[in-house]
Formats: C-alpha cells, sequence, structure tokens
C-alpha cells in the first residue's frame, strides 16, 4: 500500500500544480486540513473517499485521474523487469533487432 499512496499522492500534486493552485488553495476550497493536504501529496496518507470526492471537485477532475499513474512507471528496476517482460513476448528476428538496436545506444 506505501507505493499506492505515493503514486496517489503524486498525482494530487502534479494535478494541483497544473491548475497553478497552492496547497493552501486547495485546503481552502475542499476543507480538508492544510496537514491532511500535505501527508496526502507526500505519500503518508491515503485519501478517504471524501476527500477524493472533494479533491476531485476542486481541481476539476475525476475521480480516476489520480489513479492514472502510468508515466510514474516505477524505479529502474521496474523499468528493466518490464523490458524484460516485453522482450518475452517477441520473435526471434525481431529480438535480434531490437539487439541491434541496444547496441546502437551503447556504441
Amino acid at each position: 500500500m506505501g507505493r499506492l499512496k505515493k503514486l496517489i499522492g503524486a498525482r494530487i500534486k502534479e494535478i494541483r500544480a497544473k491548475r497553478g493552485m497552492t496547497q493552501e488553495q486547495l485546503s481552502a476550497r475542499t476543507n480538508i486540513a492544510l496537514s491532511t493536504i500535505c501527508r496526502l501529496e507526500n505519500g503518508v496518507n491515503m485519501p478517504r473517499e471524501e476527500n477524493l470526492e472533494a479533491l476531485s471537485k476542486a481541481l476539476d477532475v475525476n475521480i480516476d485521474a489520480f489513479f492514472k499513474f502510468e508515466h510514474y512507471e516505477g524505479d529502474r528496476n521496474s523499468r528493466i523487469v518490464k523490458i524484460f517482460d516485453m522482450l518475452h513476448k517477441l520473435k526471434d528476428d525481431e529480438i535480434v533487432m531490437v539487439q541491434k538496436i541496444i547496441s546502437s545506444f551503447l556504441g
């Protein structure tokens, strides 16, 4: 659950920043304590359902926007694992092509 809290918090912060809103402004618009906003954005607390609803209204997004974090694919190791999984789906000739591409990056 720790990683999920951090991802959701990062999305809340990202959306808030895109709206040009401070944490204080978000707190005022949602009636959620500023300290709670800080803990949510830092991934310390998991947002309760009523807080997600208030945040979605204040930020003018659907609740599911807080759960779209494909671009936060994680650390280096999880990216390598994902690439490895994708490679397993390729045909032999496609793997050769990928190997050549990677070799060209490594020079």
